[in-house]
C-alpha cells in the first residue's frame, strides 16, 4: 500500500483477524514516491518553488520557472508552445521540415504525473533540434 491514508481502512479489514498490528506502522512506503520525492529534491531544492508557483499568475510562474536553471526554461519553452493553437500548429510545421509526415506532440511536465520531468527531457532531446528551428523563428 502506499502512503494514502484511505488505504488505512483496507488494511485494517486485511488485518482484523491480528488485533496487535498497527495499521499506519504496517503501511510500505511506496517506492516509486519516495524516489520522486527525491529526485524533484535534487532537482529543485527545497519544496518552495510549488509554494510560489501556486501563489502566482502565468507570467510569474514564467518569472519562478526561468530561475530553475535548464529544466526551467525546458518548462517555459514547451509551456509557451503548447498554450495556443496556432502555436502548436507552427511547432508541427517545423518539424516537418525535418521528419517529413511524423509529429510528436511536447511533453508537459505535470506534478502529478511521477515521471513528468523525465518525460519532458526525453522528448526535447527527441525533438531538439525542432525546438532549436521554432525558437530562432
Amino acid at each position: 500500500m502506499d502512503n494514502a491514508t484511505n488505504n488505512d481502512s483496507a488494511l485494517k479489514a486485511l488485518a482484523s483477524s491480528i488485533p496487535s498490528i498497527d495499521v499506519r506502522e504496517s503501511r510500505l512506503r511506496c517506492f516509486g514516491h519516495i524516489v520522486n520525492l527525491i529526485v524533484k529534491a535534487i532537482l529543485y531544492g527545497d519544496s518552495q518553488l510549488q509554494k510560489e508557483l501556486d501563489d502566482c499568475g502565468d507570467r510569474e510562474a514564467f518569472k519562478v520557472w526561468r530561475e530553475q536553471g535548464a529544466i526551467g526554461k525546458l518548462h517555459n519553452i514547451v509551456t509557451y508552445i503548447s498554450g495556443s493553437d496556432k502555436r502548436r500548429k507552427a511547432f508541427e510545421q517545423s518539424q516537418k521540415v525535418e521528419a517529413g509526415d511524423l509529429s510528436l506532440q511536447l511533453v508537459k511536465d505535470l506534478r502529478v504525473r511521477w515521471n513528468s520531468t523525465y518525460a519532458i527531457i526525453k522528448r526535447a532531446l527527441r525533438l531538439e533540434t525542432e525546438m532549436r528551428r521554432y525558437c530562432r523563428q
